[in-house]
């Protein structure tokens, strides 16, 4: 790598992967006329070594330390936008050379960075090294992106537009914004090539018709794949052709985010390469990513047991001079489609069996456009829509052409965009957020309510009772079909990290509307029309909710909104105790915690005060509390406060005890519950030799005896 801008941005190793992934390999390269100059472009995506935030500029927009780790955690990965150069020249050593321009990003707003890179590269290559710096001082001014907020954005003279996908559609997306607007809200969309407007989301911009236009048919089978986020690998002539496509297939499942690993342009020199070719599929288990687009057919080899292959463009012709920037991909894909195919209508059949027999391993061969696949589909074609396509012929012009491809990619985003959505309707009633109570009184000091539990097998047996939408039914042919694609769903990373991320936005606005409406209104304990038990599950609600705001008001950064809080929850149990007979109220104090609880909310000095000497019940209330305070600060009176359930000390102890006890305390597994045969009852018995957790035989000395090792020392 001769420059970055900022520079020290990569560390080594991340320096070097962004160098591998900048150049295509051996295998697309197709400079077969010396003196010759070709341009390309694509994009790459890379884990990267040190996840973590940055500065404003190009290779930014990564989330804060907190949300390190999480499926969302964006900044874990790097996406370059790469403008790549390729001379051959005799003159030269190698007899030829190439240098790329690659935009980094944290974010894969491909709408944007993409034309940066289409423009900073040629600057480069006519101005030198100096014209880069100036490109990134110029991106260090433009405003942070909004999605769906329509602009431009200036990169010297050549304004590019500025408009950026929602964050939620995004894969891997970030945290739900603090500004964040209700859940359920319109997502932004735009305006497609037929006049249709549809959901902006990840790659909307991008070619759906040239990649797939080859294996129409196999779409539905494709989406599938990537809703379940299933093993595909996407084989391409070219970098610009495999990314191109993977951009293309994600782009078909807005608005569900793709949460899985995916690399655009994959290459051996990638670390993750050493598992995959150690025959590890991508599972649940493992981080391994489940979408790989290559050029390098070495990957067949390698690969042999990868369950999903698509094979897609068209070989790009050698060519004299210099070829366009965005041209080498998608224009020679379209070119070699609009091609009249030779041999009669029995010869291209024949043909095509024979390849399909064959296997992926006729891609060693020669390169066909084509679908294999073990995953078993539950979809059908949408005819009406397959003839609803536009298909070029050989004599039409370019542009007309293109008009085609831009008309059939808007009716295909379309069509999956509603597919997609009628899918992801039924999970809405779990993150359905409420809003604080109308009106000017007092904002509940309980809080918003809890959003509704999920359970799996209760959600997938509510759907034989609804009328699903009809264009479900219409794909998947009946309803009991379309039940076993969500159970599929429920098991995919998809659905984990897009489910969790709805309802944390879901309780975030919640949250937020509450606190605004109590920092107008105040808060107060609402018990008007409350029986006895509802007035005893808020006591219990309130109390939960105190012990945790607590726990955040004992952290240093702990802010005035929250001390304001414990204030209030305060008031509010204290209210809700006041409101409870006599005997609920004795049952409460049975407990000296929650007895020193109430002490600390003056619940106690309050009924001192306003105690009826001559009562004999109120009298024996307060003595009943007296004797429980006094039982609890004896207990308390040695008491090491390190050992409080919110302290650091408890927590790494606990995480210490955890540890130890799923390792049995490093010590060997000797009995066992063992059954003489499958249908026999489990039976307690000494096992003939020790063995781990794991089941794996522990390690004996030699009088045959368990080597055992200090718990302590571990």
């Amino acid at each position: 790598m001769e420059q970055c801008f900022p520079e020290n941005a990569l560390t080594e190793e991340e320096a070097n992967d962004v160098a591998f992934h900048s150049f295509p390999d051996s295998m697309s390269m197709e400079l077969q006329i010396r003196s010759s100059v070709r341009d390309s472009t694509f994009f790459f995506r890379i884990r990267r070594s040190t996840p973590r935030s940055t500065a404003n500029g190009p290779i930014a927009g990564g989330p804060d330390d907190e949300h390190r780790g999480s499926p969302y955690t964006a900044s874990n990965f790097l996406y370059g936008f790469v403008f790549c150069r390729q001379r051959s020249d005799e003159r030269l050593k190698r007899g030829g050379e190439q240098k790329s321009v690659a935009v980094l990003s944290s974010m894969p707003y491909s709408s944007v960075l993409s034309p940066l890179s289409q423009h900073a590269g040629p600057l480069y290559f006519n101005k030198g090294p100096s014209a880069l710096r100036q490109v990134y001082e110029e991106v260090q001014q433009w405003d942070p992106p909004a999605p769906g907020l329509r602009g431009m954005v200036p990169v010297g003279s050549m304004p590019i537009p500025a408009q950026v996908p929602a964050s939620c559609t995004l894969p891997a997306a970030p945290p739900w914004p603090e500004d964040a607007t209700h859940p359920l809200a319109p997502l932004p969309s735009v305006r497609q090539a037929n006049g249709v407007d549809t959901t902006q989301g990840s790659f909307y911009e991008v070619d759906v018709w040239l990649p797939l236009e080859a294996v129409m048919e196999k779409c539905w089978v494709l989406w599938e794949l990537i809703v379940l986020a299933q093993p595909l690998m996407v084989i391409a002539p070219s970098p610009g052709a495999c990314s191109a496509a993977v951009a293309a297939l994600i782009s078909l499942i807005t608005p569900l985010p793709y949460a899985a690993d995916f690399r655009p342009y994959f290459t051996i020199h990638d670390s993750v390469f050493l598992q995959l070719s150690a025959q590890e599929l991508p599972s649940n288990s493992n981080s391994l990513p489940r979408l790989l687009g290559v050029t390098n057919l070495y990957f067949l080899k390698a690969l042999p047991g990868w369950p999903n292959v698509l094979s897609t463009g068209a070989r790009p012709q050698a060519v004299s001079g210099q070829m366009p920037a965005n041209g080498s991909a998608s224009q020679s894909a379209a070119e070699a489609s609009a091609q009249p195919q030779k041999g009669s209508r029995l010869q291209r059949l024949n043909a095509a069996v024979k390849k399909r027999s064959a296997g992926t391993q006729i891609l060693l061969s020669e390169h066909v456009q084509a679908l294999w696949h073990s995953y078993k589909p539950l979809t059908r074609p949408d005819r009406s829509l397959l003839d609803r396509l536009l298909h070029p012929h050989a004599s039409d012009p370019p542009a007309r052409r293109a008009r085609a491809a831009a008309a059939n990619s808007a009716a295909l985003r379309h069509h999956f965009g509603e597919l997609t959505s009628a899918f992801l309707q039924p999970f809405t009633a779990f993150w359905q957020p409420t809003g604080p109570p109308p009106g000017n009184g007092p904002v509940p000091v309980q809080g918003a309510p809890h959003l509704p539990a999920f359970s799996h097998t209760e959600f997938l047996e509510s759907l034989a009772q609804q009328t699903l939408p009809s264009i479900l039914t219409e794909r998947f042919g009946n309803q009991g079909t379309v039940i076993a694609f969500y159970k599929r769903f429920l098991e995919s990373p998809n659905f984990a990290a897009w489910f969790e991320r709805q309802r944390e936005a879901a309780w975030a606005w919640q949250e937020s509307e509450w606190a605004a409406a109590a920092a107008v209104r105040g808060e107060g304990a609402d018990l008007s029309g409350l029986d006895e038990v509802q007035i005893v599950e808020a006591f219990f609600e309130l109390e939960h909710t105190l012990e945790s705001t607590l726990a955040a008001v004992q952290q240093p950064n702990a802010s005035a909104q929250a001390i304001a809080r414990v204030a209030a929850l305060k008031r509010g149990l204290g209210s809700v105790y006041e409101a409870m007979p006599r005997d609920l109220q004795q049952t409460m104090l049975s407990s000296p915690a929650r007895a020193a609880l109430l002490q600390s909310l003056s619940v106690q000095a309050d009924f001192e005060k306003r105690v009826n000497p001559n009562d004999q019940a109120q009298m024996s209330l307060l003595e009943e509390m007296r004797a429980h305070v006094k039982k609890l600060e004896e207990i308390r009176k040695n008491e090491d406060p390190r050992l409080s359930f919110a302290t650091p000390e408890f927590k790494e102890a606990q995480r210490t005890f955890t540890e130890h006890f799923k390792r049995n305390f490093d010590r060997p597994v000797e009995w066992g519950m063992i059954k003489d045969y499958p249908w026999s009852t489990p039976q307690l018995r000494k096992l003939d030799v020790p063995v781990t957790v794991d089941g794996k035989p522990w390690p004996l000395d030699a009088s045959g005896k368990p080597i055992l090792k200090d718990v302590a020392a571990s």
